[in-house]
């Protein structure tokens, strides 16, 4: 027995599959991603209190010495390398400046990313250059250097922001599409099986076309079903059951492969319905598209069948407006 409705769950199921994956890996981002700590950076009263348990901060610099050397990103963003020090303890920050660094910062407040300075390669660069300058040695600087710096250039917030914008708007597109698949497999004769029928129409043409399935008087062409009123497609990702009697035009386009071994051309089938709207029903061979285009203008029905711009004309002249 062949079931509208068996066929109509079957695709539903088929559709709650990637929405169900799509929002699993979003979450999962969400999680991974420290948009919290990004959003609501940890305030920290002095840039010398940074440690290995800061990741974003507000921090507050005072008495900052400019080293000299200078960053521009490539965004055009300048930004330069000051640094903090009391007694034996010395840490570095990459702060944002506009026109020329001034020599010493007294206070500023500021947003930063903190990192570890050896995975900092223009940071190391710097470093490296900074002590020649200092006529001191490398290992000596790197000795009272904290091991971590603070980098303004590195706090990406807008970045993020729209990051997590897009996010939020991935998981609201598949929960949409989600509960659709759901709304549609509680209540089959809900799914929009074409898109002349209104919805408080959709149950009575369903259970019409099953019903001329149940009478046996049809043409089968794979997973298709050409009955007296009905042109019914049971495809991978989609059900149709189209009224023959709202199409006004049928034809199929196609493409080949351009290497042969990667498998036969496909074709889809163009169904334009008396309201201007159009159906595509993919996935076909050239024999079944042929066939179904065929088996649909042996029925009684007026439809204008193949495609050229007369055709395309006389279609437009039979839209109900």
């Amino acid at each position: 027995m062949i079931f509208i409705i068996r066929n109509i769950k079957r695709v539903c199921k088929h559709k709650m599959i990637i929405p169900a994956i799509v929002i699993a890996i979003a979450i999962a981002s969400l999680a991974i991603i420290p948009f919290y700590s990004i959003f609501n950076p940890t305030k920290v009263d002095d840039v010398l209190n940074i440690n290995g348990k800061h990741s974003y901060v507000e921090v507050t610099g005072k008495n900052l010495q400019y080293t000299g050397y200078n960053v521009v990103t490539g965004t055009g963003g300048k930004y330069s390398f000051y640094y903090a020090r009391k007694e034996e303890k010395c840490i570095f920050a990459l702060i944002k400046t506009d026109g020329s660094p001034k020599a010493i910062i007294d206070e500023v407040t500021f947003k930063a990313k903190v990192m570890p300075a050896e995975s900092n390669n223009t940071f190391n660069e710097m470093l490296k250059s900074y002590a020649k300058d200092l006529n001191w040695t490398e290992q000596g600087l790197n000795s009272i250097t904290s091991p971590y710096m603070v980098s303004q250039a590195d706090y990406h917030a807008v970045t993020y922001a729209i990051l997590l914008g897009i996010i939020l708007l991935i998981i609201l597109i598949a929960l949409v599409r989600l509960i659709f698949a759901i709304i549609w497999l509680i209540n089959p004769h809900s799914y929009p099986v074409c898109k002349s029928i209104a919805r408080k129409d959709r149950r009575e043409i369903i259970e019409e076309a099953q019903e001329e399935i149940d009478s046996d008087n049809y043409l089968q062409i794979n997973r298709t079903y050409i009955t007296e009123d009905y042109f019914i497609d049971f495809g991978k990702s989609a059900v149709s059951v189209i009224p023959l009697s709202d199409v006004i035009w049928i034809y199929r386009i196609g493409k080949g492969n351009l290497i042969p071994l990667l498998g036969k051309p496909e074709y889809a089938l163009v169904v334009m319905l008396k309201n201007g709207k159009t159906i595509r029903i993919h996935h076909k061979t050239t024999d079944e598209a042929l066939d179904t285009i065929n088996a649909i203008h042996a029925t009684e029905y007026d439809i204008i069948i193949g495609h050229s711009e007369t055709k395309r004309d006389e279609a437009k002249e039979r839209i109900v407006k």
